[in-house]
This record gives structure tokens, C-alpha cells and sequence, in this order.
């Protein structure tokens, strides 16, 4: 009785199913996926009722692997490689290298009783589970277990021969000799974060964490620090001299990495408000010297009195400096109303006066009609 079952028809082989798998992009330009084409090499065998047609896969896409199983006189089939040292079953996923690549079958001796040991190893570390020694034919697989070493300072990330990596679940072709197999080692190192030597600083200034060395991890995002009247924008890397903007995709190098925060002048839409319907928007920045505005607004028994913040009054063409804020701050200007009821001559007077110089700023009057309103209040 055959060990294996027979080959399915050409038309499963044409539909079999392809699946996308999720891809990470380290930057904003998303480059155009190539195809490369997938082949079957028997290997001597024979596949009499399937066909295995070349088929054109898109590089980092997954498929299925074919049921069909092919035959060869004198050997039984295990599954298929392309690398001689990882197998692939009928129906396990295949995520398709960036190359032309071409599946041959695995194939183990009918009869043979020539087992080899495969032995896992510490290497400096302690089990945390125990691990079976196996003895195998040559040609068939073993699947590799879960990492169960621990040791000081580092992190298992997998087996090793010597000559090739293996992850969990990865099925090992026996090879023709015994094979001890050893743990990946991954140091543990400290990313250093500094807000870097800078005024306005709130709250703590440096931290630190642990990453696994050859891992890709996200940096801090932007709210790591707070500096007021600045965004936190990016992170100057010491290690490479490179610029990263915060929360980017960074490969933790085997060393110690220094991050410095990079800092951008916040921008404010500076607020003067008459009412809750009455508001007038003004785009600075940080450090910048603000016009205050013209108040465009009007009020039914009252005069405008100035614009107020923060208990001080500005008039319109004062000159504001725009403050340090923390992110999640607003400058909002109120409008003080007087009652013109409530206002002397003298006062009214002057109001009178600042009315015609805005009148005049704005081109309504001339310079001599503003000099004559100068000399009738100021002589009123």
C-alpha cells in the first residue's frame, strides 16, 4: 500500500489560492510589487495524474503548497525546498522569495534504517523546558520546537546548526548526519532618549529602554517630552547621524543607541473673540511678534475697549510676543466692552481718536481729515 495519497487534478493546481501577506513600510513611498516565477523540478519523480504549471507570484506574497504528491521508484516523498534545509508540505504556506525560485521534492529511502541524532543544546543558557533528543531517517523533517533556553542579557530568537537559522514551527530536513542545534542569541541593549540642552523644558529629560538587538521596534512618539512652544518632531540619532521622524520603524543595532529630540516651533491659531459667533483667527508662531488686530466687531450701547489677555490690554497695532505654550494650549484674546454711558467726554474723546486713526490705517480718511479730528477732540 502506497504511504501517499494520489495526485489531484490539473484544475486544482490552476486554482490554487494566493494570499497577500501584510507588509511594513519604513517610509511613505510605497514601491510597485514584482512578480517572479514559482517552478516545480521532480527530481526524477513523477506526478502522472497533477501538473505542476510555472506560476507567476508576487515577492513577500504567501501560497499554498500543492497537494499533489510525486513519486519516485526506490524513495518516498516527504515535501517540497527550495533551500535544501527547510520542507514544505501539500498545503503548508509558501511566502514567495524577491527571485525566481524553483521547489524540489524531498525525498527519503525506502527501507532505510540509518538514524541520526538531533541534539539541542544550552550553549551558556539554562533549559526552562526540557528538550527530547531525536533520531531520524535522513530525508525526513522535524518540526522545530518553541525557544525554551534563557540566559542573562540576551533572548533566544530561534535554532541554529552552525549553517542555518531555524524559527518555531519550521520544518528541519533530517540531513544525512547527526546535528546539534544551538540557540540564537539576541542581546538585550539600551536605546537612550535625551531631550537635548534646550530651554523651556517640562518634566524629565532623559529615558531609557531595553530593545533586542537586530529587532525593528517604533521610537518614542511625540509625546515622550514637552518643551513649551515647541512640537517634539523627530529624533537625531547619534549612532548613524541620521534624522527619524518620532514613532519610525528603527533596527536596534548591536550596541547602545542615542536618540536626541529634534524640535519644531509650535504654531498657534491666536484667538480674538468678541462672542462666541464673533472671533477672528491669527495664524503665528513661537517666538514671532504678533499685530494685534482690528476689531472688526460692534456692539449695540458700547464702545471697544481693547483687546484683553491674561489681565492685560492690547490695543489694535500693539506688537504681542507670542508666549511658550504647552501642547494643548490656546491664546485667546476676550473684547472689552464699555458702556458709552459709563464713559466721560475725555474718554469718549479719546476713543473718538482711535477710531479715526483706524479709519485713516485703513484708507477711509485722509491725512489732513485725521489731523482736523486730532485738533477738534484734542481742543474739544
Amino acid at each position: 500500500m502506497k504511504l501517499f495519497t494520489k495526485c489531484l487534478s490539473v484544475l486544482t493546481a490552476l486554482t490554487l489560492t494566493i494570499c497577500s501577506s501584510p507588509a511594513v513600510y519604513s517610509s511613505a513611498e510605497i514601491s510597485e510589487k514584482t512578480s517572479y516565477t514559482l517552478s516545480f523540478d521532480l527530481d526524477g519523480g513523477i506526478c502522472e495524474d497533477y501538473d505542476l504549471p510555472d506560476m507567476s507570484v508576487e515577492g513577500g506574497s504567501s501560497i499554498f503548497i500543492p497537494e499533489g504528491e510525486p513519486e519516485k521508484d526506490g524513495y518516498y516523498f516527504s515535501g517540497w525546498t527550495y533551500n535544501n534545509y527547510i520542507l514544505y508540505e501539500p498545503n503548508d504556506s509558501f511566502k514567495m522569495p524577491e527571485e525566481d525560485t524553483v521547489l524540489t521534492p524531498v525525498w527519503f529511502k525506502a527501507g532505510d534504517k540509518d538514524f541520526h541524532k538531533i541534539t539541542f543544546m544550552a550553549d551558556g543558557g539554562r533549559f526552562i523546558e526540557e528538550l527530547n533528543e531525536y533520531e531520524i531517517i535522513s530525508g525526513l523533517f522535524l518540526v522545530i520546537p518553541r525557544d525554551v533556553v534563557a540566559k542573562d542579557g540576551f533572548q533566544q530568537y530561534g535554532w541554529t546548526d552552525g549553517e542555518h537559522d531555524f524559527q518555531k514551527g519550521e520544518k528541519m530536513i533530517i540531513p544525512d548526519h547527526d546535528t546539534e542545534l544551538y540557540p540564537i542569541w539576541r542581546a538585550f541593549r539600551n536605546v537612550h532618549y535625551n531631550a537635548g540642552d534646550f530651554e523651556n523644558l517640562v518634566g524629565g529629560t532623559d529615558v531609557q529602554f531595553e530593545r533586542i538587538a537586530g529587532q525593528s521596534f517604533e521610537l518614542a512618539d511625540n509625546t515622550r517630552f514637552a518643551r513649551k512652544g515647541y512640537n517634539l518632531t523627530g529624533w537625531h540619532c547619534e549612532n548613524d547621524g541620521q534624522d527619524y521622524l518620532t514613532s519610525a520603524t528603527y533596527i536596534m543595532p548591536d550596541e547602545e543607541a542615542y536618540f536626541t529630540a529634534i524640535w519644531s516651533p509650535m504654531s498657534y491659531n491666536v484667538k480674538f473673540s468678541a462672542s462666541t459667533s464673533q472671533i477672528t483667527k491669527v495664524k503665528a508662531s513661537y517666538g514671532e511678534s504678533l499685530v494685534v488686530p482690528e476689531c472688526e466687531f460692534t456692539k449695540s450701547g458700547y464702545v471697544f475697549g481693547g483687546w484683553t489677555y491674561k489681565g492685560k490690554t492690547y490695543w489694535p497695532g500693539d506688537n504681542f510676543e507670542i508666549p511658550a505654550l504647552l501642547k494643548g494650549e490656546s491664546i485667546v484674546f476676550g473684547c472689552n466692552w464699555v458702556k458709552e454711558a459709563d464713559i466721560s467726554d475725555e474718554q469718549l474723546n479719546c476713543f473718538s481718536l482711535i477710531d479715526a486713526k483706524r479709519a485713516y490705517k485703513k484708507g477711509k480718511i485722509t491725512l489732513e481729515e485725521l489731523q482736523k479730528q486730532e485738533d477738534f477732540l484734542l481742543n474739544k
